[in-house]
Formats: C-alpha cells, structure tokens, sequence
C-alpha cells in the first residue's frame, strides 16, 4: 500500500551556517525563533541544527509556546547535527509559534546553535539576561552578526 501523506517544511534560512560564527547558549543567554504556521492537526518534528562541546552533560532544554518539552541529551561527538524532535499539535498553534532554547550551565562552552548571518530582519532573537530583554541584531558567538538560526519545522498537511 502506498502512502500519499504530504508534508510542509517551515524555515527562514537555508542553511548556509558557519559552524564557527554560532550562537553559544547558556542559563543566561537564551536563543528564540518565531516560526508562522498554517495549520497544526497533526504531530511535527522540530529540526534544530545544534552541537555541544565534549564532556557536556547538560541537555539542551526548550520551550515551545512556552510549554517545555523534553530536553535534547549531549552526544559523543561534537559537531553541528541534526536534532529531530516530535512535537504533540497541542503545543502548536496556527499562527505565531516561539520556541526558545537553552542550557543550564552558566557559561559559554556547552551548547552552540547554528546560525546563518546575514539576515536584515531575522525572525530569531538572542538574550543575555535569561529571557527578561530580546534583540534580534548583536547575535552570534562574537555578538557581532545578525542572522537566523537554523531551526526548522515540519508538519504533516494530510494525504
């Protein structure tokens, strides 16, 4: 029997990051991307292109809509790679989504999100006071570029 499901990916980049200029995340430096969806029935999976250093043993923590979620666990190697995530459609809605990203660990060195500069108005935001102040500019490990982050989203749209 063959399946006809059919699938949407939302994005607002495409892909092109440098694996050095990323966005180190920390207790205190949290990372969020806005993602506008048309519909949500069924289960997605959230892709969000990250890395964390050797020895972390910290999770990645995240939120979305402000619900948390399950962590993403550190791995033996430490290079960007692809973390799929299945999403319930209760924490998604049409519209606005915010998903927010970080570590507990209080300082640079354990989790890094990848980031493609160069973005004029980036849907993605950076905070260095755990949440309280937002900015979408200054991003980056050096907190010199502008950019979006490479979190990507993709829901199934029916047969």
């Amino acid at each position: 029997m063959r399946s006809n499901v059919v699938s949407k990916l939302y994005y607002t980049e495409s892909g092109h990051s440098i694996p050095w200029f990323g966005e180190e995340i920390t207790r205190f430096r949290h990372v969020k991307k806005m993602l506008t969806l048309e519909t949500v029935a069924q289960p997605a999976t959230l892709y969000i292109l990250a890395r964390n250093d050797d020895g972390v043993r910290l999770p990645l923590r995240l939120s979305v809509n402000g619900t948390e979620i399950a962590p993403v666990d550190p791995y033996p190697l430490t290079w960007y790679r692809w973390h799929p995530i299945t999403l319930d459609p209760g924490v998604l809605q049409p519209g606005d989504n915010t998903f927010e990203l970080w570590c507990d660990d209080t300082s640079m060195g354990s989790w890094s999100l990848a980031m493609e500069p160069g973005h004029a108005k980036p849907a993605s935001y950076v905070t260095d006071d755990g949440g309280e102040t937002w900015r979408n500019h200054r991003m980056g490990y050096l907190n010199v570029e502008r950019g979006e982050y490479v979190i990507r989203l993709r829901t199934v749209e029916g047969e």
